[in-house]
Order: C-alpha cells, then structure tokens, then sequence
C-alpha cells in the first residue's frame, strides 16, 4: 500500500486479495452491466471483423494474438470468444486467481472441456508485468482496469511494450466524470450519509439537497468501518479525457489515440431493484451483514434513502455511469 497526499493506493498484494473476495459478488450484481461497455470495445477494436480497424487493404486476416487484460469473470473474454475468428488466439489474464477461474467456467463451451485447447491461454499476473515478449501482442482488450492498477503509466509502458510495431491496437476503459455517474456515486453517498448524518469527504462531493440533508436517522446506529475507506484513491481518478490522452501520449509510442466518453446503464428497472443490487453487491455491507454489524434497521434505512434518490430519476431512464473508453494503434 502506498500513499501520496494522504490518498492510500492498494498495492498487487491487496488488488489480489480484494478481487478474489469480490469476485463472485461482482460477477452476480455488476458483470452484466460491463459488457455493455464490452462489445464497444471488442467492435472499435475489429475482433469481429475479419480486418483491423483503420486498415485501407482489406486483406484476409492472419492469426491474431488477442490479450484480455484484467478478466476478471470472464464477461469480455466471452464476448471475445464468440466474436473472434477460427485461428485467433484468446489469452486470458487477471491478478485474481478466483477471477480467472470464473473465466475458465465461462468459456467451457468454447474449451469443449479441455483447458489445454491451443486457442485460448490463462495465465494469473499483474497488469503492470505483463509476461509476453516486446512486439508479441495483436490486440490487447482491457475493461476497467487501468484506474485500478498502482502506476497507470507502468500499465500502459508495458502495453506499450507488448503491442506489435505498425499494427497493434489496443482499447482500455475507466470510469467517467464522477458528476455523470449516479449509479456509482448515489448508493455511496446515500450510505455516507446515512452513517454520518451528513455528507465528509469521500469521492463524490456534490451537493445534497436540503430535505435529503435534515432527514432524522431515528435507528441507524454508527458504524466506524464504514468510514474506512474514506481515503481509498478514487475510483474516477483518471476520468479527466485531455489528462488520460496525455498519458498515452508520454508513456507509449502510439500512432493513433482516440478517447471518447459514453453511458453505460445498470440493469435494474426500478429503484428497489437498484438498491438491492447495491446493498447486496457491496462486499463491505455483505461482509458486516454477516458479522451481525449492518442489522435488519440498518438494512432498510441505506434501502429507503437510495429509492428515495433515485425514484425520480428512473421514472424514464435506466441508473447508469458515464465510462471513458481509449483506443490506441502503435
């Protein structure tokens, strides 16, 4: 674990260790949602065509290498797999062993069984030190991964480094504007809130509203757990377009960099769903839950505030983020 500022960034040890806690949770509340952003990528990056993106000879594609970067459950490499061609190799890679057996089961239809098929490859490690040869890597597929790394810069080194001279693309998500995300920063402003009857610090610093903020929490007995993470890197840390363009500028040798935001809507289709979906999706809450910490009171106050929240907004629309997608050709 490092610190800068008083910002704590988890270091390969504690990204290991979160992911594999939070494997299973993530893939049954929020992988769904992911793959939306998914085939976005898998499109711009020309998988499922049968020619690279930006190419003006529409050649016969030859074997292609194809890196799926941080896995993690296997939504992406899914994709991946259905969408490329017959002789592309798919190789799976995420620094969460848990993560990486979760892909393994997804794409047992594709692996007919046997986990030696020379068409796909597994191989658990970090993003930062990446395993492959300098020049060795067609196309490198990475969802929201590179906001969670230590070093952004060293992850986009080492793409750098991977990726063929003349021809290699890759495509790299993070979160967008904190503003243009509700459906991330609603549930935990709504449990700040909650837990300290008024609104410190934290990720996401906009203004509640009056009735919001006088509301009594009769019931809600504090808990200081919850107040833990409070100096955790945010998660929209590199949501800025023209800042995270300058990195791939400074750290590779990219002849192409294109970067654009878009929304990516959660799956819920009313506000109780969306709070179920958060409550029982945030490991932090599951965990206290089964320490007897986050009671039946606490459970239907955190509930009734993020309705109260979103209700309005999803009168006509779908919760969503806003994502910032980057793709690059060297």
């Amino acid at each position: 674990m490092s610190t800068s500022n008083n910002t704590v960034v988890l270091d390969e040890n504690q990204l290991k260790e979160k992911w594999d806690q939070f494997s299973t949770i993530f893939q049954q509340h929020f992988e769904r949602s992911t793959m939306i952003t998914a085939q976005t990528m898998i499109s711009m990056l020309g998988i499922n065509n049968p020619s690279q993106q930006f190419e003006e000879n529409q050649e016969e594609q030859k074997e292609r290498i194809i890196l799926d970067l941080g896995c993690g459950a296997g939504g992406g490499s899914f994709l991946i797999a259905s969408q490329m061609k017959e002789n592309d190799k798919l190789i799976c890679m995420d620094i969460s062993s848990k993560m990486l057996n979760l892909t393994k089961e997804k794409l047992n239809s594709f692996l007919n069984n046997n986990l030696n098929n020379k068409r796909f490859e597994f191989i658990e490690g970090s993003a930062e030190k990446l395993p492959f040869e300098d020049d060795s890597i067609d196309i490198i597929f990475s969802n929201y991964v590179l906001h969670l790394v230590s070093d952004p810069d060293n992850m986009i080194r080492e793409v750098n480094r991977v990726l063929k001279k003349d021809s290699g693309m890759a495509c790299f998500s993070v979160w967008g504007r904190s503003e243009n995300s509700p459906k991330f920063t609603i549930p935990r402003r709504c449990l700040q809130e909650c837990n300290n009857n008024s609104l410190k610090g934290g990720e996401e610093k906009e203004e509640l509203n009056e009735e919001f903020k006088n509301k009594d929490f009769k019931g809600w007995t504090k808990i200081e757990e919850l107040n833990n993470t409070t100096n955790l890197r945010s998660a929209f840390h590199l949501s800025n377009k023209e800042e995270l363009k300058n990195k791939f500028k400074e750290n590779g040798n990219f002849t192409k960099i294109l970067n654009w935001y878009q929304i990516e809507p959660m799956y819920a289709v009313d506000a109780e769903e969306f709070a179920k979906i958060n409550i029982y999706g945030n490991p932090q809450i599951v965990d206290l839950m089964k320490r007897k910490k986050f009671t039946e009171e606490h459970l239907n106050i955190y509930k009734n505030k993020i309705i109260e929240n979103v209700k309005d907004l999803m009168e006509e629309s779908p919760i969503y983020n806003e994502v910032l997608i980057t793709l690059v050709r060297k």
